[in-house]
């Protein structure tokens, strides 16, 4: 049962990164949903990693008590999809296409200019959001990749 009052935790991720063929790592902030069983809600959007979105529920360990919890396997999708936007055209204000999606239903978190990752919740309407995206990327103002693009998003 997952415990309102437990803090979020950081959990590491570790993947093989396609752009530079490198093991890379990040960190997201997961809620414990039963640590003791190594259960974790990923309360965070992964800025890199592949295939995880917000609100899965993955199984994560640490060597040692006081260490980092570590993915180790997914567990439930949350229907989640996370969408990787590249903003191209610096003359479009990138918290205008922050507030764009977010109209839309999306969350968006940055790692600073010209690049920030969107969460798009399992209700919201993929094809809105998609075809937003394809008419920025259409007119050069971005790009945008889709590491985890849930079943329910599929077009």
């Amino acid at each position: 049962m997952e415990d309102q009052q437990m803090p979020q935790v950081p959990l590491l991720l570790y993947y093989l990164s396609e752009v530079t063929g490198d093991e890379t790592a990040e960190t997201v902030q997961a809620l414990p949903v039963d640590a003791s069983k190594g259960l974790y809600r990923i309360a965070g959007i992964p800025l890199y990693a592949p295939g995880l979105a917000k609100g899965d529920i993955v199984q994560a360990t640490a060597e040692r008590p006081d260490a980092v919890l570590v993915f180790r396997r997914m567990l439930a999708p949350s229907g989640n999809s996370t969408i990787q936007v590249f903003v191209m055209d610096h003359a479009n204000d990138a918290p205008t296409l922050h507030e764009i999606f977010q109209d839309l239903g999306c969350e968006t978190a940055t790692t600073g200019s010209g690049y920030f990752v969107m969460d798009v919740p399992v209700h919201v309407d993929y094809n809105k959001v998609k075809r937003q995206l394809d008419d920025y990327a259409f007119g050069n103002i971005l790009d945008y990749a889709e590491p985890c693009l849930s079943a329910q998003h599929q077009y």
